[in-house]
């Protein structure tokens, strides 16, 4: 998880950015924060697990994402926010019975001219990593918070628990291993 342009919320010029994310309102699940940036570039090799059960007759696998400022004596700061709708995905892993990675190839042949997803930026020479546009609002216009570095993998129930990952950096900390962040 990386940033760039990530707003500046504070009145001193920075932001403690943390993020959070959720597929259902009650699973959020958050980042820790990267206090006091103040470029807008901020680092968090975090990782984000979310237990789901598939599939659910009429039911969307939307994962909404969103930027925030931590602050600690008011409520904290929306920068900006996305919402990828997993579905496809979801759907893909279950036919394939394996795990499915967002990759590039996968968005570009497949997720993208279906139009599943749409406004994926991947980086070079990293196929399962890609950016995604941060919105918010600011006197009734929306405006960009910023870009998120991030990647998805949907993996099944039991591979899940053969080969274990730890949340955030915790242990097992592999598939892929995640150092701590600069910052």
């Amino acid at each position: 998880w990386d940033t760039e342009d990530l707003k500046i919320m504070d009145e001193e010029g920075t932001t403690d950015g943390f993020v959070r994310c959720f597929l259902e309102s009650d699973s959020a699940k958050d980042t820790d924060t990267h206090f006091r940036n103040s470029d807008g570039k901020c680092s968090w090799n975090y990782r984000l697990l979310f237990p789901v059960t598939y599939p659910v007759k009429n039911k969307t696998y939307k994962l909404t994402i969103q930027a925030y400022d931590l602050d600690l004596f008011k409520s904290n700061d929306l920068c900006g926010e996305t919402t990828i709708d997993l579905t496809a995905m979801f759907e893909d892993a279950s036919l394939a019975k394996r795990g499915m990675s967002l990759t590039k190839e996968y968005y570009d042949e497949y997720l993208k001219p279906k139009k599943f997803m749409k406004d994926l930026t991947f980086v070079d020479n990293e196929p399962r990593q890609f950016w995604v546009d941060l919105k918010t609002k600011e006197k009734g216009q929306v405006v960009s918070g910023g870009r998120l570095k991030l990647g998805i993998d949907i993996i099944p129930r039991h591979d899940a628990e053969l080969n274990p990952v730890g949340g955030g950096q915790s242990e097992p900390n592999v598939n892929p291993y995640l150092p701590k962040p600069f910052g």
